[in-house]
């Protein structure tokens, strides 16, 4: 399993919608680099954010509670 891997299965599924699209897809993390990461909807393909990979899983967090 990927590092990428195990971030996104510890961080909870959040809807893209819940930002206030209109999209039916879910966000995702994606490594950039070995420091960098990036949240990106599964559907659209859109970057949310951009971030420190040791940052990516409080952000998503986040996220999940908007």
């Amino acid at each position: 399993m990927s590092r990428a891997d195990e971030i996104n299965a510890r961080v909870p599924i959040v809807a893209h919608e819940t930002l206030g699209v209109d999209c039916c897809g879910c966000l995702f993390v994606r490594l950039k680099g070995a420091d960098q990461a990036e949240i990106i909807c599964n559907e659209c393909g859109v970057v949310v954010r951009t971030l420190p990979v040791d940052e990516v899983e409080a952000a998503v967090q986040k996220l999940s509670e908007t």
